[in-house]
């Protein structure tokens, strides 16, 4: 999520030379809420699901569309979707009361 939450010149540096930006960015944000969901629902508050949820669901929305493509960083870089979607994010880090900062380069 702290990658998703980044403006788009530090997305790029997140990951490795050679992966889909788009799928990284999604897959991450998916194996992050199913894992967390799965073992701490007990823990979570409605307003923490409530922010994954939202999370989830526009990133549900952005791959039904031409702003996600693979291998393609432009929509990244330049659309709503997206920028949308990194405000999602950064509330939803602020939710859990983590900070929104780069995450370690991999």
């Amino acid at each position: 999520m702290q990658a998703l939450a980044m403006p788009y010149e530090v997305q790029v540096t997140v990951f490795p030379d050679g992966v889909c930006l788009a799928c990284e960015l999604v897959e991450d944000v998916y194996n992050f809420s199913s894992s967390y969901i799965a073992n701490c629902d007990n823990l979570l508050t409605e307003q923490q699901k409530a922010a994954l949820d939202d999370l989830q669901a526009r990133l549900d929305e952005i791959a039904r569309t031409p702003d996600y493509e693979c291998w393609n960083n432009d929509a990244i870089r330049n659309s709503q979707a997206w920028n949308d979607a990194r405000e999602l994010a950064k509330q939803a880090l602020n939710c859990f009361g983590w900070s929104v900062e780069a995450p370690p380069h991999r």
